[in-house]
């Protein structure tokens, strides 16, 4: 699936890395630690892929 990225800044592929990316460089797309998740990309702006996403973590 395509997800929209715009950043400068990124954090690098670690053992809580749940999903990654290569453009350049490997770097991490969705973080998990604990009761945490973060994301790297901007589902609001993903189109129906993101849509799905935000749905699916609304859902857990």
């Amino acid at each position: 699936a395509h997800v929209y990225f715009v950043h400068s800044y990124f954090a690098p592929v670690s053992g809580d890395t749940v999903a990654a990316c290569r453009y350049g460089a490997d770097f991490t797309a969705l973080v998990a630690h604990g009761n945490f998740m973060g994301a790297q990309f901007h589902p609001e702006r993903s189109g129906p892929i993101g849509a799905r996403i935000l749905q699916n973590f609304l859902e857990l």
